[in-house]
This record gives C-alpha cells, structure tokens and sequence, in this order.
C-alpha cells in the first residue's frame, strides 16, 4: 500500500537523514533489503537485525498520513541496536518502555537461526498495551529463544495513542477517498509488506507467515484478519487476550462517532487538556462494551484544522490522554472484528486463540463496566459464579475475565472453525513460582514469558515447572506456525474445534481438552448478545 502524497510531503521526506554506517566495523551478518544493505549481530546463538526501518519517519507532514515509502541508502546501515519506541505516556517496564522514544519510530527486528535453512516459518509478534503503550524491542519480546526453534521471529513498532489513532473531520476531509484514522493499523499492514518483499533474505519463506500478538495485539491479529488492506499477507493467526467483542468507533457512514471523540478531544489538547478527557476516555471506552448512546459532539465546538493538529508539539499531543482502538473507515475496517467474524467474512486461515485464568488483573474492564456491558444479566450470573465451588479468585473477577476475554475467544473459534480453517482454543492458566503464593491465576500477559522465555522482563524466579510450560507452549506455537496444527513431538493431543465440539486446551504444567460447562454456555449467550446488540447499534 502506498501513500499518494503532496509535493510538500515529498520535500519534507528529503529532509530525511538516515545514520551513516559505523565506520571500521565489518564484523556481523549482511543482508540485503530492497532499501539497502543491513548488517546485524549474533544474539544469543542467533543472527539478529534490529532498528531496520520499514517506512519513512511518520514526522511533520507525514504526520496522521499512511505509512509511506522508505528512501534507500548507499551505505551498508548498522542494525544492531533497536530504534527508539513511538511516543507514549511513561509507564515502568514491562508493560512500559525503556529508552529514547521518537515519532521517528517506524522499525522493526528479526531474529534469523544462524544455520538456517531457507524458506523457514515467519512469525510476527504485534505488540500489546491498549494501543497506547509498548514496542517490539522491550524485554519480554525478545525474539532469540523462539527463533531457535526453527522460525524467523519479527517484532515491529507502530504509532500509538493520537498519534496513531486519531479520526478527525480535517484529517478526514484532507485524505478522502483513502483509509482514514487507523495510522498504528496501517503501520501494521506496511510492516507485513515490507516481510512479504524481504523475509526470504533471512531464510524466512513469505508464503508461511503467522501474525501473533498479546492484548491490543491480539485485537489487532483479528482487525488485519477482518481487513481487506491485509489479506494475503498472513497465512496463520494467533490472537492472546484480544478479547472478540469490543465495538470499534466509526469514521464512515452516518455515524462518525471515531471523528466526533477525535475533534472533542483535539480541541482539549490544542487548549492544553484539562479534567474533561477523564470523562471523554471513559465514555470512549464504555462505548467499547455496551450499547450505550453514540455520539461525542458538543454544541458549538470548532473544528480543529490539520494544519493546526500537526502543528502541535509532541508535548501537547502527548500531554492530553486518547483513548485508541482501531475504528471502522470502510477501508482498512468495514466492521468490528467481532462483527466480521459473526458474518464469516475473516480470512480462513489456520487459528489460534485464548485467554488466561486471571484476566481481571487488567483493571480497566472494571465491574462498573461489567455491570454497563451485561445489564439486567449481571447480577444472575455473578450469583451463580459465586455459587460455583473451587474458584481461587473473587465471583466479580471471575465473571469480568470470562465476560471481556474467555467466552469471546471461544466465539471467534467458533466462527473461524464454521469457515473450515484449523481452528484450536485455550485457557492458559500457569503461575511462575514467585507469585503462586499472591497471585490467584495466570495474569492478563502472563502467558508471554512462557512464549519467548523472558522470566527477567517480569522480574519473577521460575522453577522446573515453569521450564516445562515454556517447552510445551513454545513447541504449540512453532508447530502451529509451520504447519498449521500444534500437534506434535510428544506433546499433549489438542483437539481442533469443530461444529461438535468446542473443547480448549487447559494450557499449565499438564495440558489437557475441557469442555465447556454450563455456566460457560450462559456466559457466553449473555457475552455475544449484549456484543452483537452494541455492534449492530452502530451500523
């Protein structure tokens, strides 16, 4: 996909220095990308390239503007050290980032077997952080152990909060007739792209790529399954705790709910914020979840200009909270994800998908979210969650897991197996050793460090234990990226979901295939009711 730009635009590209190479250092594997030549460095048993750009600075008047063309270099250009992460609030590690953070954040990272064969299996992390938070150069992504096994690992950064979210009247107006508002969506599909043209120079095969992300990762795994702009560029799916309900803001039709909370909140930030955001974030977020009324506009309020939006100093941008999600434009999404996927119309692709025991660790879905989302049902079903005997956590936290994340996964697995794709659910529920004693379940993320062993990132001890869920999980995944089916090499059988069975894998220091109870059944009806009543209240 390539952005039409103005003449303006083009000059402003000029203006792009990119760093010369280190001089005397010839030491490290080269690579030839169709912008130039990379040389990388061995980490950890394997060749790895990082801070490779794959679009051109997203700065001044490429700012809120799709991705565009990276100017080649003549020098051989030095890839081993990340590039810095997209702006964002400042939040400790893990879930924030450490290090410089620029607009000029477009790259990504691959980590390449040394003694690779060609045409290995390609797997894609997106990040996670409610799309306002992250990078795929932060600890707990650290792609050598996955690749290890046999795959070429790429992490990638994309924009993040206003930056890469925002839907606006001028914006609008400006770009018509192109994709509007989901800049970070886009940036993801540039970055697809850029693996399609230049995986096979790190011995990755193009044609056998499998997106997988946590979170907002993992919303964004089922946006690109729902996304025409992405289709053909993957050929696998792994969506953790992404959820499969929420309700996107719209830039296209009647109800342009997306640009009404964006010149809202463009206004606010042009005069410096203040206390109103609080309340515009959480009725943006409501809007989410139930089937609350649309709409954002306050009598009277001016329409902030483009010229004045990118204008704006990175500060005051930065200073004014936005509360980011993809929206539906008509281009790059036609529906919610959870929507597309009610309809059939996702890509049939092998998939992968599931959640934790512990997902209300994530305390923005709230129990007054809960309460908004499922109305008159909630009070029935936290009752029978608290009548449910055995159950380590409080009934709230145990409804708002399964009400935001278990029983929405269950539905996208159930839609994508009605397609005839590969289709397999789980429940990850593993503790590390140093928190089982205070932590009730498998935490919102807590799964990650199992998928690329990064204990240290979450500053936890492990024992043999958690040694053994690493080599059962990472063996699932590297299976399921190369061939489809996470079968295989001993490991526990997991059954695919099929139109008789909807069994998951209980994923911890024994695998094994649960059923669904029914309680389950009446979370899940309650779940994708509400879900499709606030989906079809959009359109």
């Amino acid at each position: 996909m390539r952005a039409r730009l103005t003449t303006a635009a083009w000059l402003a590209l000029a203006s792009f220095c990119l760093p010369p190479a280190a001089h005397g250092v010839e030491e490290g594997p080269q690579r030839r990308v169709d912008s130039g030549l990379i040389r990388g460095s061995v980490d950890h048993g394997v060749a790895a390239f990082k801070g490779v750009p794959y679009a051109a600075p997203p700065t001044g008047l490429l700012r809120w503007r799709l991705p565009a063309p990276l100017p080649s270099w003549d020098d051989v250009r030095p890839a081993r050290a990340f590039g810095p992460a997209c702006p964002q609030p400042k939040v400790p590690p893990p879930v924030g980032v450490e290090g410089a953070t620029s607009e000029d954040c477009l790259t990504l990272n691959i980590w390449q077997p040394l003694a690779a064969d060609s045409k290995l299996p390609v797997m894609v992390w997106i990040h996670g952080g409610g799309f306002v938070l992250g990078a795929g150069s932060q600890a707990l992504y650290a792609g050598a152990e996955l690749a290890r096994r046999g795959v070429v690992v790429v992490t990638f950064n994309y924009r993040l909060g206003a930056l890469g979210f925002l839907s606006h009247p001028a914006l609008s107006r400006e770009q018509a007739g192109s994709p509007l508002g989901n800049y970070g969506l886009l940036d993801q599909i540039a970055a697809l792209q850029w693996v399609r043209r230049n995986i096979a120079s790190f011995g990755g095969d193009p044609a056998n790529v499998t997106i997988f992300g946590e979170s907002a990762g993992g919303i964004a795994v089922q946006a690109l399954m729902a996304s025409p702009l992405a289709a053909g560029l993957f050929h696998k799916a792994i969506s953790q705790s992404g959820g499969g309900t929420a309700a996107f803001l719209q830039v296209d039709g009647d109800h342009r709910s997306a640009e009404e909370f964006g010149n809202a909140w463009a206004a606010l930030a042009t005069a410096g914020c203040g206390p109103e955001v609080g309340l515009l974030l959480q009725k943006s977020f409501t809007l989410a979840f139930s089937a609350t009324e649309d709409g954002f506009a306050a009598p009277g309020n001016p329409v902030v200009s483009a010229e004045t939006l990118r204008g704006l100093p990175l500060e005051k941008v930065m200073a004014c909270p936005f509360s980011s999600f993809p929206t539906i434009d008509g281009h790059a999404l036609r529906r919610s994800p959870g929507d597309s996927f009610g309809r059939g119309e996702q890509a049939r692709v092998p998939f992968l998908v599931g959640a934790n025991s512990f997902e209300a660790s994530l305390a923005v879905t709230s129990d007054a979210l809960a309460r908004a989302t499922l109305g008159s049902r909630y009070d029935g079903l936290l009752g029978a969650y608290a009548a449910r005997a055995g159950l380590p956590q409080a009934a709230q936290d145990v409804l708002r897991g399964e009400l935001f994340f278990v029983q929405p996964a269950r539905f996208l697995a159930r839609r994508q197996a009605a397609l005839g794709a590969p289709t397999f659910l789980y429940y990850f529920d593993h503790v590390a050793a140093s928190r089982r004693a205070d932590t009730p379940g498998a935490p919102h993320g807590g799964e990650i460090q199992y998928l690329f062993r990064t204990p240290d990132a979450f500053k936890v001890a492990w024992d043999a234990a958690d040694q053994h869920v690493f080599d059962t999980m990472a063996g699932y995944w590297v299976r399921f990226a190369s061939t489809g089916d996470p079968n295989g090499e001993g490991a526990p059988r997991w059954d695919a979901v099929s139109g008789s069975s909807e069994a998951f894998l209980r994923l911890g220091t024994a695998p094994k295939m649960v059923r669904p109870d029914p309680l389950d059944d009446r979370m899940f009806a309650a779940a994708i009711e509400a879900a499709t009543a606030t989906w079809r209240g959009r359109r």
